[in-house]
């Protein structure tokens, strides 16, 4: 906070990049920081439809504090047109302290550098650990001494108590996808979920990537599922 360089969270799509940003910006106004002096821009929302990188920097520009500290929160922002101009600009026009969050496939580590000139750090976000996903789905981890002089690890929720090793079960066919949490374990639901995930990374991420970028662009998307199905199934062997 408060230095400068430009803060970009990168992560898989739905892992919670865009609710850091939120529990960040709320971090600030508990801290004193006035809400004026806070620009939140979601690219996904169509109010910011279309925009390119000179309409980006007027937007901005026109909602500055006089002789304030900004602070710049920008989601999904690989949408606006070389966008890397204006949020330079902001840093060398304005004080201000920026927050940015991208698709993986659109900010690549090995992009950054060119396109924030080496004032950066990635914070790069995963999906829940299993301790985190344990506490998403309203349960408590209890550690208890059994007669016997070992400890017991049990997990407890208002149905009851669990051995760890369901949970883990769980966590390691669904994965932990903080979305997860607001529709349960059920099966036929969390597949549901998932596979939307799964299909907007590869159809907006993977396939859309090159394309956007005026590069050659994958053609077949049914053979980019089976190769990602094999790969999926071989998860630590070797692959030819």
């Amino acid at each position: 906070q408060d230095k400068d360089i430009v803060k970009v969270v990168t992560g898989i799509r739905r892992c919670g990049k865009s609710s850091l940003l939120k529990l960040m910006a709320l971090h600030l106004q508990k801290s004193g920081i006035t809400s004026e002096q806070i620009i939140e821009m979601n690219f996904e929302s169509m109010e910011f439809f279309g925009m390119n990188n000179i309409q980006f920097y007027q937007y901005v520009k026109e909602k500055l504090v006089k002789d304030k500290t900004m602070y710049l929160f920008f989601d999904e922002i690989q949408r606006v047109t070389d966008w890397q101009t204006a949020v330079n600009s902001f840093r060398v026009d304005f004080p201000c302290d920026i927050y940015i969050t991208g698709s993986n496939a659109f900010l690549l580590s090995s992009e950054l550098s060119t396109y924030l000139s080496g004032r950066y750090v990635e914070i790069k976000m995963y999906p829940l650990s299993f301790k985190e996903f344990i506490d998403f789905h309203g349960y408590s981890l209890v550690t208890r001494k059994s007669p016997d002089g070992n400890t017991r690890k049990r997990i407890f929720n208002e149905s009851g108590d669990f051995d760890t090793r369901e949970l883990f079960n769980a966590y390691l066919k669904y994965g932990g996808m903080p979305v997860l949490s607001d529709i349960g374990l059920e099966q036929d639901k969390v597949i549901a979920i998932l596979d939307g995930v799964y299909s907007t990374v590869v159809i907006r991420d993977i396939l859309e990537r090159e394309r956007r970028k005026g590069q050659r662009a994958i053609t077949d998307p049914l053979l980019l599922r089976r190769i990602i199905m094999f790969l999926a199934d071989n998860i630590g062997n070797n692959t030819s």
